[in-house]
């Protein structure tokens, strides 16, 4: 059911509160919306604050053309209503827009962020991106990114204000909410274009490393383990490595018997390669019944 708390005419369209839930989000428009912890606690805290961009077809239904992550965000968090910004779908404005972009193509070049907005406004007389390509003469996945690129403000803002390609732009949104690596892109592409590429992969490695990092850590702390924050020197003595340890019949500890020790604590450490593996230390070992290994060796165990 459609809410209207309230209605602003303007000459283009006008703005409404609707219910998100019967808000039409076309699958072949963003059918791999992510959405964030970060993105819908900011909706639920806030709401949407930025109206969506959306037509109505013939039989009334409202189809979003932009913001179908802040939409599925709504319906998520369970908002009653969200503002929607109605335009008339016009296949006059349609054939102007194409007519303009073939002659812009002949007569001078034509940038990504003009790519951009051509396709958005198109997305917003309710053409599907398949559509567009085929009447603009390019591919459906360079529109899709470049409609993804006009709803994510970052990208967005970076295509026109340094003139980003299209692909850079739409490398940005894989780094939301991350604003010191979108920044450093950001630079690159600016200075260094041609190293672009390896900063990015290189970023996509980090932020992988950090996800795996993040998940054994939350399995770890559900152990009852201490999270370090770093590894501890040789002369500190507030924990102790694990494997510099043993039972008192000269054993290494297993997994089971750290798990079980008071004071139990992990370092979760990322290496050269991308391995990424936990290393165990004890506050107290004496009381967890180890000892400092004598050097002579220990005769087994996974530790």
């Amino acid at each position: 059911m459609t809410t209207n708390t309230a209605t602003v005419t303007t000459q283009q369209g006008t703005v409404e509160h609707i219910d998100p839930t019967v808000i039409v989000v076309e699958a072949n428009v963003r059918t791999d919306a992510k959405l964030p912890a970060e993105f819908l606690a900011s909706i639920k805290q806030h709401g949407v604050l930025t109206p969506i961009l959306a037509r109505r077809d013939e039989q009334g239904n409202v189809i979003v053309r932009a913001g179908q992550r802040r939409t599925l965000a709504a319906r998520e968090v369970g908002l009653a209503s969200i503002p929607a910004y109605i335009v008339e779908a016009d296949e006059k404005t349609v054939d102007r827009i194409v007519q303009q972009m073939a002659e812009n193509e002949h007569r001078e070049a034509v940038t990504d962020a003009d790519r951009v907005a051509a396709y958005q406004q198109l997305a917003f007389e309710g053409l599907t991106p398949t559509v567009i390509a085929k009447r603009l003469n390019t591919k459906p996945a360079l529109v899709k990114a470049g409609i993804a690129v006009s709803e994510n403000a970052a990208a967005a803002s970076a295509i026109v204000s340094h003139s980003l390609t299209l692909e850079q732009a739409a490398t940005l949104i894989e780094f939301e909410g991350d604003d010191d690596t979108v920044a450093e892109l950001i630079e690159v592409a600016t200075t260094e274009p041609g190293q672009f590429a390896h900063t990015a992969q290189r970023a996509r490695d980090d932020k992988a490393r950090n996800a795996e990092k993040a998940k054994i850590e939350a399995v770890h702390a559900e152990r009852g383990y201490v999270i370090l924050d770093r590894e501890r020197g040789y002369y500190e003595n507030d924990y102790t490595l694990v494997r510099d340890l043993v039972t008192a019949d000269g054993e290494r500890p297993t997994q089971e018997q750290i798990d079980a020790a008071d004071g139990r604590a992990v370092y979760v450490a990322t290496y050269f390669g991308g391995q990424v593996r936990p290393v165990y230390y004890l506050a107290d070992p004496k009381a967890a019944g180890f000892r400092k290994d004598s050097g002579s060796g220990a005769n087994s165990g996974p530790m």
